[in-house]
């Protein structure tokens, strides 16, 4: 059914000084938890969303990427997005019409030195007949060379589909804009930049003037433990990036106190709710 399709706004991103991989994203899909449905992590190595229509997590097209994923000396990311497109031989039924599946997916992968994109040509016209406002569907990717770290850099890649126009930018300015060396810090700037910017899932800012439903923050350290993982379930009427903040900062506090303040609490984002 339509209800499978799922519009979202997130990025991926690495941290080649620290490897580790991480990722941010949000959907208006009341009760659903996005992490889960999004995210797919090869500690150590690369890290990435699937979208739009939703891949289950035990789909054999997911077990090939990551199987990939971890050979990435040998493999080249284009490859990786590439064979799954290949396996993606399914048409779902939408009215009427048989859209290959494929065409509705939409894909973000960062490695330590790349990135790569899909975004479906099925998203366009499937959303320009469902929805009645504009949307925008497309991926970008770059990265923000470190002046730590030997020079190091973090790759990243946004992607969104049925959001307002200049989402991507946003998310893609939020995690350039930010000068912190903490792949998580930069994370959570992408995120809150889409809020500050009045962007984000069209579906909830037409009915609830929120960006999304939920969101979530997640990195990876190389070892496979969890570095941070923050999530937040809701139904759209409240902000759920305000949320995901609000337990960043309590995060953030706990591992760096503001002394100089003569507070425990250091807030390093603030939006207006």
């Amino acid at each position: 059914s339509f209800a499978k399709v799922h519009a979202t706004y997130s990025i991926v991103a690495t941290d080649a000084s620290t490897r580790q991989v991480g990722g941010a994203g949000a959907s208006c899909v009341s009760g659903q938890d996005i992490f889960k449905a999004l995210f797919v992590s090869v500690p150590n190595h690369a890290v990435m969303h699937t979208q739009g229509l939703l891949l289950p997590r035990d789909s054999p097209i997911i077990t090939m990427a990551k199987d990939m994923m971890k050979m990435l000396e040998s493999v080249r990311l284009d490859d990786i997005l590439n064979n799954m497109q290949t396996l993606d031989t399914a048409s779902i039924s939408l009215g009427e019409e048989e859209i290959p599946e494929v065409d509705l997916r939409q894909y973000g992968i960062a490695n330590f030195n790349s990135t790569q994109g899909y975004t479906g040509k099925g998203l366009v016209e499937l959303y320009t007949k469902w929805y009645s406002f504009p949307t925008e569907n497309y991926d970008v990717g770059g990265s923000v060379n470190m002046t730590t770290a030997n020079g190091q850099s973090m790759e990243y890649h946004a992607l969104a589909n049925v959001v307002s126009e200049g989402t991507v930018n946003l998310l893609e300015q939020g995690f350039k804009g930010s000068d912190s060396d903490d792949l998580a810090v930069r994370l959570m700037a992408a995120m809150t930049s889409v809020v500050v910017g009045g962007a984000g899932d069209g579906r909830c800012i037409n009915s609830f003037n929120t960006s999304a439903s939920g969101a979530y923050l997640h990195v990876d350290n190389p070892d496979g433990s969890v570095y941070l993982h923050l999530n937040v379930v809701g139904d759209g009427r409240t902000e759920p990036i305000v949320d995901l903040q609000r337990q960043f900062n309590e995060w953030k506090a706990s591992i760096e106190p503001d002394t100089s303040s003569g507070s425990s609490y250091k807030t390093y984002f603030c939006i207006v709710s």
